[in-house]
């Protein structure tokens, strides 16, 4: 140490009598000499801005903007002043955003007007995450369905490094125990030997990237959703999505593609003959949007129940049933028999005298559907469907795939899994998955990955039959929701398989995270230490 010591300061002696510090240090001096005695300083060291008639107009103006908007004021300072010391204050928020505001009108003097809207929605987004870090996470549930996966990446990123500020400048952190939390890091970690053993890594690297993102957002929900206040409007985000999505869906189901460019393996058209059209709407595929509607609406369902306000409960219950029509106009198989057992699931774990209303609800709903979709729905088991058949083919090369890949799997994602697949198919084409989540998951993965898969699951579950004693109704009637979401969309996926797709996988650790959030607030109500094994001052 000694040695290394006079070594050190050798050199630092050395570069202070050299003649380039030298040098350095007189052109520093002189620069600063400069700066001092230049107007630009003497007007800030004299307060002449605060003092200016522009500066007072401005507050005046953003004066006037807060006595419209009361409760945006209030609100915006309220997420200043509760979540911790060194965040922005009020007034340099209306100076961000003026600032913001003169940063792009600048460059749209250059530049062609979309490319200087996507640099203002960029700024702004980057200043309002910065300045309310939760703002992230509300914006990526309204986006989810519409953005790419790379701006959806890019937000959990931004989002991650607003709440790491946040902490820094002093904000409060609690500390998550979950037993939710071991299957996912088993999960997660047998990714990483799948993407790093897979016959083609590259590609792996890039699918493997979605789980990264899925669970940034997963521990940024445990991490910075703390009350059912934020829970709520979090879930509220993913509500009002879906209505958009589900009204693009209907809108391309009736202006969309006509029979002739319908995708033929979407439908059979001498079986069903009558079906002109399927809703995909921004997913491109009806099936993926069909779990995509799995998912959301059992929660949307139990959001009706949750809200106080009857206004609010008339805009859920027209979301949920704008849904329903869109997820009716995919004509999804696995997508309805997964709904309606999510639905069934939700009122058994509500409580048993809930399945009456349910049964009561399938009995009216089977009025109302199109002559069309029943037809559709009692084709699942015809082996004269082609749409079964090369379902039935493609597990039978999938299983053959996993007798000689059963221990790790051939690597993450379709890529790898198609660079394998084509040895053993049985037909023609080359699949991008084998139509199934479980038989996917062992060809990718291997026994380890659906041993930690259903690992997960289990432990969900295992929450899920916890909270139902819960004293707390709100409590009650999300866990019995998003349980019913995630049971439908285990369900459908025996018949397809939608982690691949970046909008549906992040969707799906999203609900894992928000399960944590309800484990973590039925302990706090109940006055207990968050472990979420067994919390203390629980079943004692």
């Amino acid at each position: 140490m000694f040695k290394r010591s006079c070594i050190i300061n050798s050199c630092l002696y050395l570069w202070n009598s050299s003649l380039t510090a030298r040098l350095l240090s007189a052109f520093w001096l002189a620069v600063t000499g400069c700066w001092q005695s230049g107007f630009v300083y003497h007007t800030v060291a004299a307060d002449v801005v605060a003092q200016s008639f522009l500066y007072r107009q401005f507050n005046r103006l953003t004066g006037k903007i807060e006595q419209l908007m009361p409760r945006t004021a209030l609100a915006v300072r309220g997420f200043y002043w509760q979540n911790g010391p060194g965040m922005i204050t009020r007034p340099v928020f209306w100076y961000l955003i003026a600032g913001i505001v003169l940063l792009t009108a600048i460059p749209a003097a250059f530049i062609d007007r979309q490319a200087a809207l996507t640099i203002a929605a960029g700024v702004l987004t980057m200043a309002v995450v910065f300045a309310i870090p939760e703002s992230g996470l509300y914006l990526a549930a309204l986006l989810l369905p519409f953005t790419s996966f790379n701006n959806l990446a890019l937000l959990g990123v931004l989002t991650a490094l607003a709440y790491s500020a946040r902490v820094i400048a002093g904000g409060k952190v609690e500390l998550c125990r979950s037993s939710i939390l071991l299957p996912v890091l088993i999960f997660f970690a047998v990714l990483v030997y799948g993407t790093v053993t897979s016959v083609l890594p590259r590609s792996s690297a890039y699918e493997f990237s979605i789980y990264v993102a899925a669970v940034i957002y997963l521990f940024l929900i445990i991490n910075m959703i703390d009350n059912k206040q934020k829970l709520s409007l979090l879930l509220g985000c993913l509500a009002l999505s879906a209505a958009a999505v589900a009204a693009d869906a209907i809108y391309d189901y009736y202006f969309g593609v006509t029979f002739v460019d319908l995708h033929k393996g979407w439908v059979d058209p001498e079986l069903n003959p009558d079906i002109k059209n399927r809703a995909s709407a921004v997913f491109e595929n009806p099936n993926l949007l069909a779990q995509y509607f799995v998912l959301v609406i059992p929660i949307t369902a139990s959001l009706i129940a949750v809200v106080k306000r009857i206004g609010y409960k008339f805009l859920l219950l027209a979301i949920a049933c704008l849904a329903g029509t869109a997820l009716v106009l995919t004509y999804s198989r696995g997508g309805l028999y997964g709904f309606v057992f999510a639905m069934a699931v939700l009122a058994m774990i509500r409580g048993p005298k809930f399945l009456p209303l349910f049964f009561a609800a399938a009995v009216i709903g089977a009025f109302f559907l199109p002559h069309t979709v029943i037809d559709r729905l009692a084709t699942a088991d015809n082996l004269n469907d082609s749409s079964v058949v090369y379902r039935f083919d493609i597990w039978k090369s999938t299983l053959m795939m996993i007798k000689d890949y059963w221990l790790t799997g051939v690597g993450v994602g379709t890529e790898a899994f198609m660079r394998v697949y084509y040895v053993y198919m049985m037909n023609s084409a080359i699949m991008p998955h084998a139509h199934n989540l479980y038989l996917q998951l062992l060809s990718e993965t291997g026994i380890f990955g659906l041993a930690a898969f259903l690992l997960l699951m289990y432990k969900i579950y295992q929450t899920v039959f916890r909270l139902v004693s819960s004293k707390l109704s709100y409590i009650k009637w999300l866990n019995a929701g998003i349980a019913g979401a995630m049971a439908g969309f285990l369900l459908q996926s025996l018949f397809d398989y939608g982690l691949w797709y970046y909008k549906l996988g992040v969707l799906f650790w999203i609900l894992i995270g928000v399960y944590i959030v309800l484990e973590k607030l039925n302990a706090r109500e109940k006055g207990a230490v968050f472990d979420g094994e067994n919390p203390q001052g629980q079943g004692k």
